[in-house]
């Protein structure tokens, strides 16, 4: 029988997932990445049928917003998503227990493009570059331009990366190999 990913499916990193909203149809290829997690980037993303499948597969859920959600600057937001929720998922996708992971939203475009943009400024991504694979998936989007901001002026520096233990994301000064 043949595997339907969700839509927008890539594989971003080794074990980094990245895609929109999966349905029925998907679980079966889901199971072939062999999940920890899976990182919500859009609140509502999660149906019953996701959930169960989550559950019966002991994938567990990240949501970055939680932290977010109290802060009064995120409720007055044209977008619904911040440097602290990139931040706290960057976080999440770069702890080795959490990994292979799916980052998703609603339909893989807005949200999802947005954190992996900001993962490319930690591998020290061209500005160009990062924007034009953000735009290949983000196309069309609602709130494109309020997103490429962020994306622009999302400050790595939040990220101290001296706490991390995974290999994809160098160290300042070392080499790879």
């Amino acid at each position: 029988m043949p595997l339907f990913p969700p839509v927008f499916y890539n594989l971003v990193q080794e074990d980094v997932h990245r895609c929109g909203a999966p349905t029925a149809l998907n679980f079966e290829f889901l199971q072939t990445l062999n999940l920890k997690s899976v990182v919500l980037m859009e609140q509502n993303v999660l149906d019953d049928n996701f959930a169960d499948f989550l559950a019966e597969h002991n994938i567990s859920i990240i949501d970055p917003s939680v932290t977010a959600k109290d802060n009064p600057a995120m409720k007055a937001a044209l977008i619904p998503i911040s440097d602290e929720i990139v931040t706290e998922a960057l976080r999440a996708i770069s702890t080795p227990q959490n990994l292979p992971t799916l980052i998703i939203c609603k339909t893989g475009k807005t949200y999802t493009s947005t954190l992996v943009a900001c993962l490319r400024k930690l591998h020290k991504w061209s500005m160009m570059s990062i924007l034009e694979e953000f735009r290949r998936y983000a196309v069309g989007t609602k709130n494109q331009q309020q997103l490429e901001q962020l994306i622009e002026l999302y400050d790595i520096e939040q990220f101290d990366v001296s706490e991390l233990s995974t290999p994809f994301i160098k160290k300042e000064g070392e080499r790879e190999g």
